[in-house]
């Protein structure tokens, strides 16, 4: 699953919404799992906890998503400008039209610790029913020891 990774992080939980609609229709009853890395995470939560939520989440595994906003949202126009370039550099179908398409700015500003999404998507319950790791609550958690001292 791929999405713009400048728009609206609900624009995004939306299309992840209407992808997982999509393969439902051609496999009813499927159960998915979900890996989100960084603002990846945030989007796959915001489904999960969403209004659109209706493929069922078995395990829903968050890597480093920046739950309570980054200081990165500052140099998003840094950061935009180094994707593009190497985006460019190793693309051989790049087109300048790409820094208009990935969006403007909407996910810089959903980023910052005070947003509004962030309020309200860290004021949602947790979904029931969807596995989450441990280390998913802020804190590593020791694992339990299997065959050793």
């Amino acid at each position: 699953f791929s999405y713009p990774s400048d728009g609206p992080i609900q624009g995004a939980a939306d299309r992840l919404a209407d992808e997982l609609d999509a393969l439902r229709e051609s496999f009813p009853g499927m159960r998915v799992d979900l890996i989100g890395h960084s603002m990846g995470g945030l989007v796959a939560r915001a489904y999960i906890e969403g209004d659109r939520y209706a493929v069922p989440v078995e395990h829903f595994i968050p890597i480093a998503p920046p739950n309570h906003g980054s200081p990165w949202t500052r140099e998003r126009f840094l950061l935009e400008a180094n994707e593009q370039y190497w985006l460019w550099r190793i693309n051989p179908d790049w087109s300048p039209i790409w820094m208009f398409t990935d969006g403007h700015g909407e996910a810089a500003d959903d980023l910052k610790p005070d947003s509004a999404f962030l309020k309200s998507l860290n004021g949602r319950p947790r979904r029931a029913g969807v596995r989450r790791p441990a280390t998913q609550h802020g804190r590593w958690r020791r694992a339990p020891r299997h065959g050793g001292p």
